[in-house]
């Protein structure tokens, strides 16, 4: 899922600095469609992903895997999505990202 939304905020900054085919690119040569058919799907991907996540959080059997053990990974997921929601904030950080962080963690709403 964090790749998808990676090549969805960076495909274009991607293909000029002639790095390896992104989602979009595989998607658009595969389908023929255009770059935004191809934003759209993968965006329709992206939040089928989201269901299914969610949806089998909420089905698994404590007894066999701890909460413990599936929080983490469902917050990864959440900080790859909050990363890579508008643009890539991982890559390029002239954004705000470092002051988002900041007040979540160090001067956290209580």
């Amino acid at each position: 899922m964090r790749l998808l939304n990676n090549d969805l905020s960076s495909h274009e900054e991607e293909q000029t600095r002639g790095d390896a085919a992104s989602s979009i690119e595989c998607y658009m040569k595969e389908h023929g469609v255009t770059k935004e058919e191809a934003h759209t799907k993968i965006r329709n991907i992206i939040q089928n992903y989201w269901k299914d996540l969610n949806e089998e959080n909420f089905k698994v059997d404590v007894a066999i895997v701890p909460r413990v053990l599936l929080v983490p990974i469902i917050n990864l997921a959440r900080v790859a999505e909050f990363l890579y929601i508008d643009e890539d904030a991982y890559t390029f950080s002239k954004n705000n990202l470092k002051d988002v962080i900041s007040a979540m963690v160090i001067d956290p709403i209580i």
